[in-house]
């Protein structure tokens, strides 16, 4: 009888210990993970205009007058030109002064023979009728493109600006504003026109870049 019960209090001492041996094992593996920090939002700015307006470069018997630049808005300028060879140039930035990048959305720059081709058509358009058939169609259109030049253009790269131009953040890009009788162009109208006038303005629009 007395040896069973110590049997028992040895059974009972070996568990105690194996317990405790457990909760050791567990103690030991135990690990507290911390995350300490902070976040915030900073407010963007978006903030493209005109700056730097130059005076305008005249060629040949070209006339103009120089325009008013502000903010966003370029405005007051006239050209006239009068034979090949004539041009006026303008040229002036174009200043993404904000922190989100940017890009074109579209470029219109209205030209009163598309306006008369679009059936918008007054008095003025009988003078597009370059080859007398009482219409103004694409053929009339083939003979002004050959004789005026007329957009904007990237003063760095001669290339056109046009949609999906990028501007980014803090970036200045030099641009010119051309207005041109072509040198090589074959035919002179019998009449004055307008190329464009104060009414239907260039409009550049620029979009937040992805």
């Amino acid at each position: 009888m007395e040896k069973e019960r110590k049997i028992k209090v040895l059974s009972l001492v070996a568990l105690i210990v194996a317990v405790l041996g457990l909760t050791v094992a567990f103690a030991a593996l135990s690990q507290t993970l911390t995350i300490n920090g902070s976040a915030s939002v900073d407010a963007a700015t978006w903030d493209i205009h005109f700056a730097n307006l130059s005076e305008p470069v005249i060629e040949g018997a070209a006339t103009t007058t120089k325009p008013s630049l502000s903010g966003t808005s370029i405005t007051g300028y006239t050209a006239t030109v009068t034979k090949p060879g004539d041009s006026v140039i303008y040229e002036f930035d174009i200043v993404n002064a904000g922190t989100v990048d940017a890009l074109i959305s579209s470029v219109d720059m209205p030209q009163k023979i598309l306006l008369c081709m679009n059936n918008k058509l007054d008095e003025s358009c009988n003078n597009f009728d370059f080859n007398n058939d009482n219409y103004i169609n694409s053929t009339d259109l083939g003979v002004y493109v050959e004789m005026i030049k007329y957009g904007l253009y990237y003063s760095d790269t001669g290339k056109l600006v046009k949609k999906n131009d990028v501007l980014n953040a803090g970036e200045t890009k030099r641009v010119k504003l051309v207005v041109e009788y072509n040198y090589n162009a074959e035919k002179l109208p019998e009449n004055n026109f307008t190329i464009v006038d104060e009414t239907t303005p260039i409009t550049i629009n620029y979009v937040q870049a992805d």
